[in-house]
């Protein structure tokens, strides 16, 4: 459970950006795309706008790996990458995923994609539906971390904790999360719906507060 999964491949940007663009290409592209957005909207309307993140390039990465099992089409691929980047300037306080826009938008065979997920990265699929709520993990990573990262601890073994994810590739984020915690982790791949559910029950601030008092 704790291989090292392999990594993913660059992604070419469909309609933007030349199939053969570095990913260093890519997200320099988006970069100066942002920000001339950015300046645009700030001008209109006064507001920020979050650049798109190293969680939304993961998740390209992630969405290309899925084209290329044939699980979705090149047309479904151009969408969700569409729908990452608008939810990525638009909503910085929900995690902005593959696994949402596939489940959100019907792209795909969801169980299949999960099992080549799982098989490909070697990260095991965990159904939190089985998991009571360990108030003791859900509370580790704090409230606001687990709400945007796509990161959630349900479980204890021993004192190392059990982390269900919504990508079992991002692997700056499982290094956050172990250096965070400090002590070694265990991570799974949990579907984005029980993910939700499971976080629901958290959903206010307050209930962290309540976990720590």
């Amino acid at each position: 459970m704790d291989d090292q999964p392999k990594q993913l491949e660059n992604p070419p940007y469909t309609g933007v950006w030349n199939a053969t663009d570095s990913l260093g290409q890519i997200l320099q592209a988006t970069s100066d795309d942002q920000t001339a957005l950015k300046t645009h909207h700030d001008s209109v309307a006064g507001t920020q706008i979050q650049r798109v993140s190293d969680n939304v390039s993961t998740e390209i990465a992630l969405a290309w790996n899925i084209l290329k099992t044939g699980e979705i089409t090149q047309s479904e691929y151009s969408q969700i990458v569409k729908i990452l980047e608008e939810n990525s300037i638009r909503n910085s306080d929900i995690p902005t995923t593959v696994l949402h826009v596939l489940q959100n938008h019907s792209f795909g065979n969801l169980e299949k994609i999960m099992a080549f997920m799982s098989k490909d990265s070697g990260i095991p699929i965990i159904s939190l539906a089985a998991f009571g709520i360990n108030r003791q993990a859900v509370s580790l990573l704090g409230f606001e971390f687990t709400n945007k990262k796509g990161a959630i601890p349900f479980e204890l073994i021993g004192n190392e904790p059990m982390v269900a994810l919504l990508n079992p590739y991002h692997e700056s984020l499982k290094n956050e999360i172990t250096e965070k915690l400090g002590c070694r982790c265990h991570f799974y791949l949990t579907p984005a719906s029980e993910y939700d559910q499971h976080l629901e029950q958290f959903h206010l601030p307050k209930n962290f507060e309540d976990i720590a008092s």
